[in-house]
């Protein structure tokens, strides 16, 4: 049967039965290639380097993604700049990076925020009068912190003399309305009184000084006009009190206007005010001394003055620090002192003359 068949179909046939076909022997070779990459990889060996085709196709594509790996990175480092530049440009500030992003101020990592109502009264009272460092001081209670506590009563004292300096003088004002006399009361001693508080007035605003430790001078000198126009209303001597109203509102109007007044004479009629203040008191200590009595002088005034002179010594050594200043108080400390000391000594006594305007 075989020798009848035709010699080419025979050669055919025999390489099908002695040899396999290329594609199954491709196959047959791919196959222990896969396991033996299998084994490999689970016995953590590294995989033989692939020969021929496969090897070059292997390292092409490892090539082309190497570059991909390495260029990942950088993009992300891209990205990530371009997103902290927007960050930072809606916020409109520099863009920190996450660990600093929010610290503080090294200088206010100490001061811890208060809360309820030591939180309202550090916002809304203590702070704007003596800054938050020492706010905070005071309201977690370091009493040890005496530049602060100094701070704090001088505010204190400041504000209730500034308050008192609109009433202090209303009972002087009241006795002489309800007397409808002012007996007693010196004119001299009141009008220089008054120069003097305009004076010093003048210089502390020129001179930027804090309302808190000069606010008093504008009430008592505004006090004073109003007593030295019952003398002259209680004695119909108008024309006088024009006369002296319009030389008041002129000497007030030269020393605030440093068009008028220089800075350096201000400073000299300062000093002159502190003799003022001096020759002030002494009609008035004089005149309680002959007169062994003290009249129609208010006790409530005059102590209110000695006692808000002596605060004032106080508050000027600790927030202004003027030499000027500090002189002008103390001279009025002493000068109120002898003028109380006179209402004690002389308390209940008549007066034996009758008081005359000059």
């Amino acid at each position: 049967m075989v020798r009848g068949l035709p010699p080419t179909l025979l050669l055919l046939l025999l390489l099908l039965l002695l040899g396999p076909a290329p594609g199954a022997s491709a196959a047959a070779a791919a196959v222990p290639d896969a396991a033996s990459t299998t084994s490999s990889a689970a016995a953590g060996v590294p995989p033989p380097p692939q020969l021929g085709l496969a090897s070059s196709s292997t390292s092409s594509s490892s090539s082309s993604a190497t570059p991909t790996a390495a260029s990942s990175p950088q993009k992300a480092g891209r990205d990530q700049a371009q997103l902290g530049a927007g960050n930072a440009q809606g916020r409109g500030r520099k863009d920190l990076s996450p660990p600093f992003e929010n610290l503080q101020d090294p200088r206010d990592l100490k001061l811890k925020p208060l809360r309820g109502v030591r939180g309202l009264l550090s916002s809304y009272l203590l702070t704007p009068l003596i800054g938050p460092k020492c706010s905070t001081s005071l309201l977690t209670f370091h009493l040890t912190d005496f530049p602060c506590l100094r701070l704090f009563i001088s505010k204190g004292l400041g504000i209730g003399l500034v308050a008192g300096g609109a009433v202090i003088k209303a009972p002087q004002l009241i006795k002489i309305v309800m007397k409808k006399s002012a007996v007693g009361v010196s004119f001299a001693s009141y009008a220089l009184e008054t120069s003097a508080y305009i004076a010093g007035l003048a210089y502390n605003v020129r001179r930027g000084n804090p309302f808190n430790t000069y606010g008093e001078h504008a009430f008592m000198a505004v006090a004073n006009c109003l007593v030295i126009a019952m003398m002259f209303h209680y004695t119909a001597r108008y024309q006088t009190l024009a006369v002296v109203m319009t030389v008041t509102f002129i000497f007030t109007y030269s020393l605030f206007s440093p068009s008028i007044v220089s800075d350096p004479i201000l400073l000299s009629l300062q000093w002159v005010a502190i003799l003022i203040g001096v020759v002030s008191k002494v009609p008035q200590i004089y005149e309680n001394y002959s007169t062994r009595s003290t009249g129609q002088l208010s006790a409530v005034t005059v102590g209110l003055q000695t006692i808000g002179s002596l605060a004032r010594c106080y508050t000027t050594a600790t927030e202004v620090k003027d030499p000027v200043i500090l002189i002008t108080y103390v001279v009025a400390t002493v000068l109120n002192g002898i003028v109380s000391w006179q209402i004690y000594l002389y308390w209940g006594r008549p007066k034996k003359l009758q008081y005359k305007l000059p």
